[in-house]
């Protein structure tokens, strides 16, 4: 008898730096396929050198995607899988034309497609679609062999337009990741800053009112008549960007001098130093699907103040805007001795992790058995 060839998996969608939680589930599905032996590749857009089963995809002009794409996935053959993590799905307004020129592909090629839908504002968005748009879309998604959704929120709204359950599994964004190398090079000013201030709080988020990055620098210039040598590493992404909410932030920065260490688009690794060597991690947004940051920080082992978006077990909860009650549960925190709820929160999560990658690589071998 033949042996079956096995099938490949290409993975499509953004590629850190700067995407965030998206790109980073994307590129530790990635690196868990290698290690597991599984034939994969990732086609990718994003500021990235490309490397060994790494290639570059550029979003083209409407009447050349199809051709770049086409030639992108040349060496996918019949029954191949493409589990695509793009802002196609989350953003389908004006991309209708590569959202029908990528069905067009799959079908062609006869690839299994599957679908990572992570944004759970497009439940907030999609009544504001234009009529086409809506009336397009289920149909759209049903062509996909399997829908994973990060969030029951997003489930719960598929199957409200007609997608049936059974084609949607719930799954996270969390998945098994190496924690920085003893030997990672970092620059010195971020040594010099972490050796000089305790303790270190450190908090994520672009300049926009959706992240709540104002009300962090208020409580921590009052948490400094606590906490004379305490210090801030705000780290900044650049996939988003208000100049007026940015100014509004560095003039508040300003009055804390030397003591908040403003980074922008570091690489992952350095951030998971940094939130291996924080008394504190703070993660203040409106609206989060999951919040993959606060659970990086949690199996660093550092304690999560949050907001109430997103996961929040085994975290703080503050209120969003309100630096007061920020100041108090920061102080909460850090007089806490929580060395025994955080390790309870390192195994739920860690387990976690495991669980989500078997599902997944379950789905790809359902799929290629299909």
């Amino acid at each position: 008898m033949k042996k079956q060839k096995p099938c490949k998996v290409i993975l499509f969608g953004p590629w850190p730096l700067p995407y965030g939680g998206v790109a980073v589930h994307m590129r530790d599905l990635f690196e868990n396929l290698k290690l597991s032996g599984m034939p994969v590749k990732v086609l990718a857009f994003g500021d990235f050198k490309p490397m060994h089963g790494i290639q570059k995809f550029k979003f083209l002009p409407l009447y050349r995607y199809r051709w770049a794409l086409f030639r992108a996935l040349g060496t996918a053959s019949c029954g191949d899988i493409v589990h695509k993590h793009s802002i196609l799905t989350a953003y389908p307004v004006g991309h209708e034309k590569q959202i029908r020129d990528f069905l067009r592909i799959i079908r062609f090629k006869k690839l299994l497609w599957i679908e990572t839908v992570h944004d759970e504002t497009l439940i907030t968005r999609y009544g504001a679609f234009p009529r086409e748009t809506i009336r397009e879309f289920p149909s759209y998604l049903l062509q996909a062999f399997k829908i994973i959704v990060i969030s029951e929120k997003l489930k719960v709204f598929l199957v409200g337009i007609g997608i049936p359950e059974e084609k949607i599994s719930v799954i996270n964004s969390l998945l098994p990741f190496q924690p920085p190398p003893t030997d990672i090079d970092i620059p010195e000013k971020i040594n010099v800053f972490l050796d000089s201030h305790s303790p270190v709080i450190t908090t994520s988020g672009a300049f926009s009112c959706l992240y709540d990055i104002k009300t962090v620098v208020q409580a921590f210039i009052n948490l400094k008549q606590n906490f004379p040598t305490a210090g801030l590493v705000l780290i900044v992404p650049g996939f988003t960007r208000d100049e007026v909410y940015e100014k509004e932030v560095v003039s508040l920065i300003n009055q804390a001098q030397a003591d908040i260490m403003l980074l922008e688009d570091i690489e992952r690794t350095k951030l998971l130093y940094i939130l291996k060597h924080s008394s504190l991690f703070i993660r203040g947004v409106l609206e989060e699907s999951f919040g993959l940051s606060k659970i990086e920080a949690i199996l660093m082992g550092t304690p999560v103040v949050a907001t109430d978006a997103g996961e929040t077990r085994y975290m703080t909860i503050y209120k969003y805007g309100e630096s007061t009650d920020l100041y108090e549960k920061i102080k909460t925190v850090l007089k806490k001795n929580l060395k025994q709820d955080l390790e309870e929160a390192r195994i739920f999560f860690r387990k976690t992790a495991d669980e989500n990658l078997r599902r997944i690589t379950d789905i790809y071998r359902t799929a290629s058995g299909a």
